[in-house]
């Protein structure tokens, strides 16, 4: 068809109220810059299309920089189509004069950035790189580069990512399990060597974690309606850090499952149509490592290090013995004081003893090791201890020492839990589990008008609620208005085997027997879970073995994941189940 004719009856497919808007000016300019944009058309095509033949469709990012730059709607898509679908081959095979180099650059500065379109910039399968940035495409694609040699399809990403969720697999052991039972080259790991590439053809644990962490970061730029940018230079290890603290720091302020509601966790209650909304809270102990400093929430340098960077300054070189000042000594923990040295001697002598009591009770506990490999590289004896902190007393001639060696790790993990198993949130918790942290952290996460709840399980709840309703014998004045009109109650395993017979105001405020709405129907004792928290816990403590190692940002970011993939298995599952989930705005 030709082009005249063709733009004529696509001006006339126009609705009226565009058509006076559809000038020479923008048509023509539509046809030069999209004669600029050969290579970046292509690049979106199947590998077989020919070079000579003009697509039928424009690429997205493609799309929307013509509409910006021509200043032509870009919805509804079918003004852009038939536009493209009028010029395209004169555009591709007889406008290649228009490629001077003198072109005007300010169109591609103005509207091209954003889509991943302006000069000088270098190409590659899922981002563009220009001033050391690397912008990754809109969307998520369907391979996702996990090193510089190294692609992974997002179908394999995620059987990773649901790997580490259902089974507490680590990076390692996903890798291992694709390169042993999945890897098409599992048989010809020594062709790449053959033919003189530098690289192998398997898995590693840093493919599994990078394209986990890549996935995830553009999965929520997708939500967000958002484009990564991270740093094209530098270690793999390091580019994603910037993007994975902005991501935590958002989940600060915002959990997705504050508006969850389902018919486990949400009733209806007597003929007025009372609502009850229940949660549960419960910690579960993991530990990473932290500054030493108690409740210090300031990151370390490395997760090797005891203090953070200030407390390093103040700390880091004077005698662990409590309330000595006094320097270290090199190559030990303490100062020049001999009954300093003798508690640390004293340590350090019954170190390897503690060392295989210690190891015996990881494998009592971690059901889930890191790796199905033995680690040749094990904590070495000779330096006992080094891994947990230590607290050492001694009676000396100058009266009782104390002393501290080791890495400190944080608390527990505190989780707020709904009764069907949806996870609301989980936090750290550095120094303890006191009453005025789960208080704080209470109010803290349902601060918005409309989402407290009407019930709220936890095992200390008889403290929290002696505190919030003044009625604490230590501290009269901490009656809190805020509380008064949430219910606080033992969940049931614990106020039956671990609160005492003879604790009258537990048991007369905070026994769940006393709330009609928390009873069942039909036969059931509890119309709500409240031990789900300490279900989840079980789940969440598998993890201790992979992350506690890890960085503050990593080991939050890497969590956070866990639970947001967890949700999504679990909302499915209530679904399936007929317990009809879904999110409630208040006020609507």
């Amino acid at each position: 068809m030709d082009v005249l004719p063709a733009l004529s009856q696509w001006l006339d497919s126009l609705p009226d109220g565009l058509k006076p808007q559809m000038g020479f000016e923008k048509i023509l300019r539509f046809m030069v810059l999209s004669s600029r944009l050969k290579d970046d058309i292509l690049l979106a095509q199947a590998a077989e299309h020919p070079v000579a033949e003009p697509p039928v469709l424009l690429p997205p990012s493609v799309h929307h920089f013509l509409a910006g730059a021509c200043n032509i709607p870009s919805k509804p898509v079918e003004i852009i189509e038939g536009l493209w679908s009028c010029v395209r081959r004169l555009v591709w095979n007889e406008l290649s004069f228009l490629s001077d180099p003198t072109f005007p650059l300010q169109d591609h500065v103005l509207h091209g950035y954003k889509y991943g379109i302006a000069c000088n910039i270098n190409y590659h399968n899922n981002f563009s790189v220009k001033d050391g940035v690397r912008t990754y495409y809109p969307g998520v694609p369907d391979v996702i580069q996990v090193s510089d040699h190294h692609f992974a399809e997002r179908e394999l990403v995620d059987s990773w990512i649901t790997l580490m969720v259902v089974a507490w697999a680590s990076a390692s052991n996903c890798a291992r399990f694709y390169n042993t039972a999945l890897s098409p080259n599992k048989d010809r790991r020594d062709v790449p060597s053959d033919i003189g590439w530098s690289f192998k053809a398997e898995a590693t644990y840093e493919h599994v974690y990078d394209g986990f962490t890549i996935l995830s970061l553009l999965e929520d730029c997708q939500k967000r309606d958002t484009v990564l940018e991270i740093p094209h230079t530098g270690l793999q290890k390091n580019r994603l850090n910037d993007a994975v603290r902005a991501l935590n720091n958002r989940r600060c302020f915002y959990q997705p499952e504050m508006h969850h509601r389902c018919d486990v966790c949400f009733r209806t209650y007597n003929a007025v149509g009372k609502p009850c909304r229940v949660v549960v809270l419960d910690g579960v102990t993991l530990g990473r490592p932290c500054c030493s400093s108690y409740n210090c929430k300031i990151p370390l340098t490395s997760p090797k290090h005891r203090y953070c960077p200030g407390h390093e300054n103040q700390y880091g070189n004077i005698c662990c013995i409590k309330g000595c000042a006094a320097q270290k000594v090199p190559g030990r923990k303490t100062c020049a004081d001999g009954v300093h040295q003798e508690v640390e001697n004293a340590y350090n002598e019954q170190g390897t003893a503690r060392f295989q009591l210690q190891k015996q009770l990881q494998r009592a506990f971690v059901s889930h090791p890191d790796s199905s490999e033995p680690n040749a590289e094990s904590q070495d004896p000779t330096e006992p201890n080094i891994d947990e902190l230590i607290e050492v007393e001694k009676d000396t001639p100058k009266g009782k020492l104390k002393a501290e060696f080791g890495r400190r790790r944080t608390h527990n993990e505190q989780v707020i839990v709904y009764p069907c198993g949806m996870i609301l949130l989980r936090e750290t918790f550095y120094g303890a589990e006191g009453p005025g942290s789960v208080i704080e952290l209470i109010k803290r996460v349902f601060r918005v008008p409309g989402t407290k709840p009407q019930h709220i399980f936890y095992d200390n709840n008889c403290t929290i609620a002696k505190t919030v309703k003044g009625q604490d014998p230590k501290n009269s004045n901490t009656k809190d208005p805020w509380f008064d009109d949430i219910k606080l109650t033992v969940d049931v395993f614990h106020f039956k085997s671990k609160h005492s017979v003879n604790d009258t105001w537990c048991r007369q405020n905070c026994n769940p027997v006393g709330h009609p709405e928390l009873l069942g129907e039909g036969g059931k004792a509890w119309y709500f879970n409240s031990s789900i928290a300490e279900q989840t816990n079980v789940w969440l403590g598998g993890y201790h073995s992979i992350c506690r190692e890890m960085s503050q940002d990593r080991y939050e970011f890497f969590l956070d994941e866990m639970v947001a993939c967890k949700n999504k298995i679990t909302f499915e599952r209530l679904r399936e189940g007929g317990s009809n989930p879904r999110y409630h705005t208040p006020g609507l």
